[in-house]
């Protein structure tokens, strides 16, 4: 009663995933990111679901999370987004991660590494088109792939990028970066001989332009149930994490009583006040104090005064008829009301990824068929 807590339905996730395949042409793949533990899901037990329905493709950022997934999904095809040390070049041969070579200078690191342990290390190249973060700099003579070829210890692979906006209504950048990275796979082919692994498009590039899906599609958000819910969306999904906490302590209090920290707000009328075991420590965000709202009793209730680490205080009106250890949604649904994360977010002033992944990963997660279910937890 005194903790927040999470729960994730496996079967809701599964059904994204399905979705998502099967608005994918039957040649390309599906590459789920599970980087930031699965976007605060958990990546143990989204992985276990993902590829009990067929996905094989994974990605990640960080080298630690690479290895977790491995323990997880031994088969699986795993594509490390972040930068590999030289030093952990022999153990990704081991473990069958395949990183991303993110300038010259880094391939011929790994490449260096490879030769010194008596190994090949199979990778993909990453191209910065306009993102202006991590990749190669393409050139219009191809010098980069002529580099690469050079270097005896790699076996190149694949060949990515990352778009910086995808807008409908503004498609010129999107469009630029994708032609730069068809150009640079046709310098690639020039020199090596051969295709690369290609794949490009995150979640609103697959959900806006399915010429780009190429060999593979990186989706991420999407899975998770946030971005294809608009209408005539080429893939809707739905949310499958649900974030509940409880009221610990109801009180009664006059009008114009102060609420939490500098009395940032004050009550219009003689009301109940709700305290919720859940605050910034537990990944509220601070800035919905005074501008958020839960789910309670089957309505919404605003966020009054501001979030502390531990508790915040929510308005239940006079009377309301609630009791303490009575369930708050912060995100999911309750009667017919529904909390999404993209509201919080918006309320908030920052983006869903952002909600998603700011959860602590210290509250309690289930995983089941149904919520409160708990087949193999996370």
């Amino acid at each position: 009663m005194y903790s927040a807590s999470v729960s994730v339905r496996l079967d809701v996730l599964g059904s994204n995933l399905r979705t998502i395949r099967g608005a994918l042409a039957a040649t390309s793949q599906l590459m789920l990111v599970v980087k930031a533990d699965a976007y605060g899901h958990g990546a143990r037990a989204v992985a276990r679901q993902a590829w009990a329905e067929g996905v094989t493709w994974f990605a990640v950022a960080h080298w630690p999370e690479a290895l977790e997934l491995r323990a997880v999904v031994p088969d699986a095809r795993i594509v490390l987004l972040g930068v590999l040390d030289p030093a952990e070049v022999a153990a990704a041969v081991a473990h069958r991660i395949t990183p991303i070579l993110t300038s010259e200078t880094h391939a011929g690191h790994l490449s260096a590494a490879a030769l010194r342990a008596g190994v090949r290390l199979t990778c993909h190249w990453k191209l910065d088109t306009g993102m202006g973060r991590l990749g190669l700099m393409p050139d219009a003579a191809g010098r980069w792939a002529e580099h690469l070829l050079r270097l005896r210890g790699l076996e190149i692979e694949g060949g990515c990028s990352h778009f910086a906006a995808v807008e409908p209504g503004n498609p010129e950048l999107a469009a630029r970066q994708f032609a730069r990275f068809a150009g640079a796979c046709e310098q690639w082919e020039k020199s090596a001989g051969w295709a690369v692994f290609r794949h490009l498009s995150s979640t609103r590039a697959f959900l806006y332009h399915p010429e780009w899906d190429l060999d593979a599609v990186r989706t991420g958000i999407l899975a998770y149930g946030y971005g294809g819910h608009a209408p005539n969306s080429r893939a809707a999904t739905v949310p499958c994490l649900e974030w509940k906490a409880r009221l610990i302590d109801i009180k009664t209090v006059p009008a114009d009583s102060p609420v939490g920290y500098y009395g940032t707000y004050r009550t219009r009328q003689t009301t109940d006040l709700g305290i919720v075991c859940v605050g910034y420590a537990d990944g509220l965000p601070r800035t919905l104090s005074n501008r958020g709202f839960v789910l309670a009793g089957g309505a919404r209730r605003p966020l009054v005064g501001r979030i502390s680490m531990n508790w915040a205080a929510i308005e239940l009106g006079p009377r309301c008829g609630l009791s303490v250890g009575d369930e708050v949604v912060l995100l999911g649904q309750q009667g017919p009301q529904r909390l999404r994360a993209d509201e919080l977010a918006r309320w908030a002033g920052t983006i869903p990824y952002e909600v998603l992944t700011a959860i602590s990963p210290r509250l309690p997660r289930t995983y089941g068929r149904a919520l409160g279910e708990t087949p193999g937890g996370g």
